[in-house]
């Protein structure tokens, strides 16, 4: 029984993660017109927005990997499965993160 919890808790923290990335990516894409990728921090000058940039780059990489995890399958499998497993560990990692610091679960 608590194999089945541990396997299902793992599983909401990862769905957590995905989630709270696609939340923060469909925000940033209203609000600036453009969605979140890679080269998004290199393209402008400095300015004050650099941290936000920063902060939502990271919390939305995880919907970033995903998408070009699937969109590369055909071409790439292998390199494909492994983006999508960085994907699905940095989803784990951040539904850990907020499921234990913004509502306290142990």
């Amino acid at each position: 029984m608590e194999v089945v919890f541990t396997y299902s808790a793992s599983c909401f923290a990862i769905l957590v993660g995905l989630v709270t990335a696609g939340l923060v990516a469909s925000a940033w894409a209203i609000s600036t017109g453009d969605e979140p990728e890679f080269g998004m921090l290199f393209r402008h000058d400095f300015d004050v927005l650099v941290l936000v940039r920063a902060v939502v780059w990271t919390v939305s990489l995880p919907k970033t990997l995903f998408e070009k995890g699937i969109d590369t399958y055909v071409e790439a499998p292998v390199m494909s499965m492994t983006v999508f497993a960085l994907a699905m560990c940095w989803s784990f990692l951040q539904g850990v993160f907020i499921l234990t610091q913004v509502f306290g679960l142990p």
